[in-house]
């Protein structure tokens, strides 16, 4: 088998359809074997939120590489309602930024709206669901007055900042959210050992977006970030996210250094990790890593069947395998008496929680009515797959399989994680890991549709609600 997985039998036709498109893009030449049916490859291209990414580049391909002509009508008027979004959201962050810089708190860019000016050709080729802001910790009471002073309102009323890492605001009549950051990760979440604050804030550059000076991570911590990001969501992300890898490693690739990437993969604690999402990047799109990370991201030979089943859940994530939880699943062993006490466990948060999750609700109708509106959305989000947990609990559901493989391979990093920890802490180099033993259940978690492991991928436990991966 080549190093770099073409082939993937496990995918249907479209799927691999799609694939073929997606490489043949970031390749920059049409596809040899154009897809026979256009319909659900642009289907998956919309789900995986790169339709927009790929509208330009094919619309340079010859007729023959291309759609019909009604499917490129609507694309391309899908792609003009994106870009007159791009320019709102445009205007709604230099607004923001604007704000924040006379109010003079230092602002990192995350994700989507930094991504989108500085490493995509054209804005609209990267949708964002929110805008994604950094502030000093510190900063973060006066950071909030200057928001709120140009209109910008919360409901997260229950806010705490010792225990979260974010607040949610919103304008009347701006398209996006705006996720006003202190932190990058929830305090004592499984996903990582709590990185040093302050840490976050050395060694940036200034640069402009939107016109405006801004702070911006140096590129060796802009990609660890990412990598962890993707890591952080237990790999319950979109295509776009490993299309930001492969666009930013091709920008940046003359300034990485690879003793800052190791160090930055060991503050984000994910030595291995960030390697292992560098290399499921390059496997979807069939892209080498650059010279300048040859000697950090290693060929991955040795866990090749992981990659393949990585590559294979990547591709095969749906809407009902994102909102599959590890409550759900048990559904499928469990009959009876235990179903109910699972569901009842899942209605009755405590308190605390529940605050979180609806405060709104909460405020208004107090605790009772926070329990009711639980129980109505858990029905109205998840009502598909229990009507098929009732039916058959038996029943090969293709959701569950992809959310155990993504349970397991979670399970597998965390493991190799812990390895090269350990090696390290041993004075080792801890470059290279052993792949698992032909009994390692990567594969067979999606044959089977045994949810191997209770915890949720490297991010701790999967929350009921699909939490999608934000910027």
């Amino acid at each position: 088998m080549a190093e770099w997985l073409y082939y993937t039998p496990e995918l249907t036709p479209a799927q691999r359809g799609f694939l073929r498109v997606l490489r043949a893009a970031v390749d920059g030449h049409a596809p040899d074997e154009p897809p026979a049916d256009w319909g659900p490859v642009l289907d998956l291209a919309s789900a995986h939120h790169v339709a927009e990414f790929l509208y330009p580049i094919v619309c340079s391909w010859a007729p023959s590489c291309q759609p019909d002509a009604p499917l490129m009508s609507r694309w391309r008027t899908s792609f003009l309602n994106a870009a007159a979004f791009y320019t709102r959201a445009a205007i709604q962050a230099r607004e923001l930024l604007e704000t924040l810089r006379a109010a003079e708190i230092r602002v990192i860019p995350l994700k989507g709206v930094w991504l989108a000016e500085r490493v995509y050709e054209d804005g609209t080729c990267r949708p964002m669901c929110d805008i994604d802001l950094l502030v000093p910790a510190e900063d973060l009471a006066r950071a909030r007055a200057a928001i709120e002073a140009i209109g910008y309102t919360t409901r997260d009323y229950y806010l705490s900042e010792a225990c979260d890492k974010h607040v949610h605001y919103q304008k009347p009549g701006t398209p996006l959210m705006l996720e006003l950051h202190w932190r990058l990760w929830h305090p004592g979440t499984e996903a990582v050992a709590e990185p040093d604050l302050a840490r976050m804030w050395t060694g940036l550059h200034e640069e402009r977006l939107h016109g405006v000076p801004v702070w911006v991570f140096p590129p060796e911590r802009q990609l660890v970030f990412l990598t962890q990001h993707i890591l952080q969501h237990a790999l319950t992300v979109p295509l776009k996210l490993y299309l930001d890898l492969i666009l930013l490693c091709r920008l940046y690739a003359p300034d990485f250094d690879q003793a800052r990437l190791a160090d930055e993969a060991g503050a984000w604690q994910v030595p291995f990790g960030a390697k292992f999402v560098l290399q499921l990047a390059g496997d979807i799109f069939a892209v080498r890593p650059p010279a300048s990370l040859t000697s950090f991201v290693p060929s991955g030979g040795e866990y090749e069947k992981v990659r393949r089943a990585a590559l294979c859940a990547a591709l095969q994530l749906t809407c009902d395998s994102k909102h599959m939880t590890p409550a759900l699943a048990s559904l499928y062993q469990v009959s009876g008496l235990r179903r109910i006490r699972i569901g009842l466990a899942r209605i009755f948060y405590p308190p605390s929680e529940l605050r979180q999750s609806c405060p709104q609700v909460v405020r208004r109708f107090g605790l009772v009515g926070g329990y009711l509106w639980r129980c109505a959305d858990l029905f109205r989000r998840h009502s598909r797959t229990l009507r098929k947990v009732s039916v058959d609990c038996n029943a090969g559901d293709p959701a569950l399989a992809n959310f155990a493989t993504r349970q397991t391979l979670g399970a597998w990093l965390r493991e190799h994680e812990a390895q090269v920890d350990e090696a390290l802490e041993m004075g080792g180099a801890g470059e290279h890991v052993e792949e698992p033993g032909a009994g390692d259940p990567v594969p067979a978690a999606q044959q089977d549709g045994e949810v191997a492991g209770k915890g949720g991928g490297v991010a701790g436990d999967v929350k009921d609600a699909a939490q999608p991966a934000g910027g």
